[in-house]
């Protein structure tokens, strides 16, 4: 059984058989753990997941798991990725593609009394700089028939919003992944988020937002589909 991924390799190793080999792939190996930390059945590649398929990855795997790329898939770039995962995967494997749906973010106030002000109008900053950069979220909602397109056929598919329960956890990790996507951002062109201090200056006061139970969140949608044989 051989299975792509990354992250979540390192979970799944926990209670897969060692007879599995678990590779993850990564445009760059400045995340990758030290080997010496690594089970023996997992091994780190560097690879472009929107270029060619090296020869010897050709229909080489059962299980390809992919996760969270909205922000990555810039407009024309998507056959290119389907392309390069229906090449990994052997006739009757399985794609498992886990992708939050970033037309879903949304600010969430806990009471009547709580402003949310300047989160709302951060996130329409965020999503006008997003379109501007040439991203378009629309595919994500509808993934599985995306997948359909391409050989691929669907037999699994949920939406899932954030509980009430993660509020708190899953609007610190936006804030963390938002603060570092929004600083690169400002720093190469002026544009809807405005300068580096004006970005600043608007998300510490989002930052004060959250503090008194504001929260940002997005759906997840998690489609399997396996390749046709």
């Amino acid at each position: 059984m051989t299975i792509v991924g990354r992250c979540w390799l390192l979970e799944l190793a926990q209670s897969a058989p060692p007879s599995w080999e678990l590779q993850g792939f990564d445009v760059s190996a400045a995340q990758f753990p030290a080997k010496e930390y690594l089970p023996q059945n997992v091994h780190f590649t560097v690879l472009d997941a929107f270029g060619d398929v090296p020869e010897e990855l050709l229909c080489r795997f059962d299980i390809v798991h992919i996760r969270a790329f909205a922000v990555v898939v810039k407009q024309g770039a998507l056959d290119a990725l389907l392309v390069h995962l229906v090449r990994l995967l052997k006739p009757g494997g399985h794609l498992q593609w886990d992708e939050k749906d970033t037309a879903s973010f949304n600010v969430h106030a806990p009471n009547e009394t709580v402003s949310k002000e300047n989160a709302d109008r951060f996130l329409t900053l965020w999503q006008e700089h997003c379109g501007r950069a040439g991203f378009n979220f629309d595919w994500i909602s509808d993934l599985e028939r995306v997948c359909s397109s391409y050989h691929l056929n669907p037999i699994y598919s949920i939406r899932r919003s954030t509980g009430d329960d993660l509020r708190k956890a899953s609007t610190d990790n936006w804030l963390m992944g938002l603060e570092e996507f929004c600083t690169v951002a400002t720093a190469r062109v002026r544009g809807p988020l405005g300068t580096r201090n004006e970005f600043v200056e608007l998300f510490n006061k989002v930052v004060a937002e959250t503090a008194n139970g504001v929260s940002i969140a997005m759906d997840m949608i998690v489609v399997v589909a396996v390749k046709a044989v």
